[in-house]
């Protein structure tokens, strides 16, 4: 099949239990859920969650995922393999499905009204405790996304 001409980036991750591997593409918005599209031997193309398969598959080696990329070559693609994605790309690949930009708004008041409550009884000398609150939040969730 002749390769395409678009690079598509993907991250290779190993699950313990089988050893299987599995092809994330981060930046293919599978559905309007945040879903991401994924590849892997048996099944072949279905949606995947990215933090979970980070969370529960380790990054795969070379070696271990040769056979998942020279299968995908075969089918068109022309890949760059990556290690993680990047959360701000993945966020504007998502900007096709309205309804998240609103889901978006509602997490973000939730945790504005809840960083504004908490940090009026923080005794700290930072001047700007609230702004130091979300930064150090925004950190702990891009650590695990």
């Amino acid at each position: 099949m002749k390769k395409d001409d678009f690079i598509t980036e993907v991250v290779f991750r190993r699950f313990p239990e089988d050893n299987a591997i599995i092809a994330l593409f981060p930046y293919e918005i599978y559905n309007g859920r945040g879903g991401i599209n994924s590849y892997m031997h048996i099944g072949q193309h279905g949606e995947a969650e990215y933090s979970a398969c980070v969370k529960n598959a380790s990054l795969a080696k070379e070696s271990e995922y040769a056979d998942l990329k020279s299968e995908l070559e075969s089918l068109g693609y022309n890949l760059k393999v990556i290690k993680r994605r990047n959360y701000n790309r993945y966020l504007t690949a998502q900007e096709e499905w309205p309804e998240l930009d609103t889901a978006s708004k509602i997490v973000a008041n939730i945790a504005l009204n809840e960083i504004n409550k908490i940090s009026e009884h923080i005794t700290s000398k930072c001047p700007y405790k609230a702004q130091c609150i979300l930064e150090m939040t925004i950190k702990r969730l891009e650590d695990k996304v």
